[in-house]
């Protein structure tokens, strides 16, 4: 069977803890990396009901994108979600880790998926780090321009949203996005 640190490896391999951004947390947020995984839930934020739901389904492990604690715990006790979720996963026997900006920043990561699911070309990085592998953002050409409304409209359609908030498209059309 898997042990939290494996699949932490395995994570660390697409999202290196190198590539996140100084403020923040990605990584093993709690509980510890010996432990063996029989069954991971996978989610975007760790709340209340996610903690229970992995423990009613008997998972050893969440991996979140963002991460359950961005700053240091003054105390370990009931008064906020944060405790409360590193608490109960704890006593739970779940670990919880995170892949924030690790996997936004990453090659193939976060950014790269999207770019991909737009059609961008000529990637490359809005801000790039200083190995040069990694940045946060990503600028990319689409194959030929098209008309904002067209764009937000494929948007919609790419990403399965109903609803999306934009700047007044006033006529103009989408070559470059970032």
């Amino acid at each position: 069977m898997a042990r939290v640190q494996d699949i932490a490896a395995a994570i660390e391999k697409t999202a290196p803890l190198n590539f996140q951004d100084d403020f923040d947390n990605s990584g093993l947020q709690a509980g510890f990396p010996s432990a063996e995984v029989g069954k991971v839930l996978v989610c975007l934020d760790v709340t209340e009901a996610v903690v229970q739901e992995a423990a009613s389904l008997g998972c050893g492990l969440i991996v979140s994108h963002h991460p359950l604690l961005f700053h240091a715990l003054k105390q370990v006790s009931d008064a906020t979600y944060q405790q409360r979720c590193a608490v109960a996963a704890i006593r739970a026997g779940i670990a919880i880790y995170s892949a924030h900006t690790s996997l936004d920043n990453a090659p193939g990561g976060v950014n790269h998926r999207i770019a991909s699911l737009i059609g961008l070309t000529g990637l490359r990085w809005l801000s790039p780090r200083p190995d040069g592998l990694s940045g946060s953002g990503l600028v990319g050409e689409l194959p030929s321009p098209v008309s904002a409304t067209d764009f937000f409209a494929a948007l919609k359609e790419k990403f399965g949203v109903s609803c999306l908030m934009h700047s007044p498209a006033d006529g103009r059309s989408v070559s470059r996005v970032a």
